[in-house]
């Protein structure tokens, strides 16, 4: 008899743990990066407002979602800390801490691999760290270009924006080793995989352009002409268009996948980073470093449909204040 019930207790938690997992897919979590106050804000997608802080590592800047493990991970810019949180989305909770070598900046997850790639564009080795995320714990490096900023993955590729030397790094991620390097002639910052005809987009800082390059050749297929100083991207393969936000202007630029042209200029925040695009209800996030808020566009129409406020950051001289946005 007890030992009928104990299984019925099992089932009933990862019952639970099913439905909690579900629900939380449902309304959708934004997690958003704050390098001043070294807290990452988590936002209910279904209230658009503020339900949750959490304190991670000093100067937290790129976010990743790991869906299939329930997990999120936030780097830790700062020289003195240097390294990557891993938050559990059911508890919203930090479970591990990972060192990683100096100034990390972005993480790119591989699930299905068990592995993680973080950048690191003010060290001098000019390598990512590579992390077991199964043992949470670092496993190797990978030597790419100079000032690695941004990665994506798609297929058994990782693409790896150089922003030192004007390049793209190209990883198999079956072994870790470089297969090769595409110049794009422009400073690469933020990158996005477009499903379509595989291509990955790269916001090119300098020339104020996205980098079109073709994912099955590796090389660089059309420029797409956007605002000011874009640095950031995000793709919404449902409508096919791409988000970029252009820090330079206060504004995102939307273009149709389809034909590569831009198709609106919305106006944001002050200097706005990360964007993030949750497709199944049809809205775009946005972290403007500048007025520390998120802007939160409907993309049935292209227009910001509302301001969720984080709060007032800590004084730093040296950090400003939102900087990475991810939807889980």
């Amino acid at each position: 008899m007890k030992t009928r019930e104990f299984l019925l207790c099992i089932l009933m938690v990862l019952l639970w743990q099913g439905y909690a997992h579900d629900v939380l897919a449902l309304t959708h979590r934004v997690y958003v990066s704050n390098i001043a106050s070294n807290t990452v804000s988590v936002i209910d997608a279904s209230e658009n407002r503020v339900v949750m802080t959490i304190d991670t590592g000093a100067w937290p800047t790129g976010v990743a979602v790991d869906r299939n493990a329930g997990r999120v991970y936030v780097v830790n810019s700062r020289y003195g800390d240097s390294s990557v949180s891993v938050i559990d989305i059911i508890g919203n909770k930090i479970i591990s801490t990972i060192k990683v070598a100096n100034n990390p900046m972005h993480i790119a997850v591989n699930s299905a691999e068990g592995i993680a790639y973080v950048t690191h564009p003010e060290n001098k080795e000019n390598a990512l760290s590579v992390i077991n995320i199964k043992k949470n714990m670092l496993a190797g490096r990978i030597k790419v270009g100079s000032e690695a900023f941004h990665m994506v993955i798609t297929g058994e590729k990782l693409y790896v924006s150089n922003s030192g030397d004007k390049s793209v790094s190209v990883i198999n991620t079956a072994n870790n080793k470089v297969m090769g390097t595409i110049n794009v002639d422009d400073r690469p910052l933020g990158m996005a995989v477009c499903p379509l005809k595989k291509r990955v987009f790269v916001a090119g800082q300098e020339n104020n352009a996205v980098i079109v390059i073709d994912a099955e050749n590796d090389v660089v297929s059309g420029t797409i002409p956007v605002g000011e100083e874009p640095w950031y991207i995000d793709i919404n393969p449902a409508q096919n268009r791409a988000y970029v936000s252009n820090r330079g202007e206060n504004t995102v630029t939307v273009i149709n996948t389809l034909n590569n042209s831009v198709t609106a200029t919305i106006k944001v925040g002050r200097e706005p980073l990360g964007v993030a695009v949750a497709s199944s209800i049809k809205r775009a996030y946005v972290a403007n470093y500048g007025d520390h808020d998120v802007s939160i566009i409907n993309t049935r129409n292209n227009t910001v449909i509302e301001t969720v406020e984080i709060g007032a950051p800590l004084y730093s001289r040296h950090s400003g204040s939102l900087w990475g946005v991810a939807v889980f």
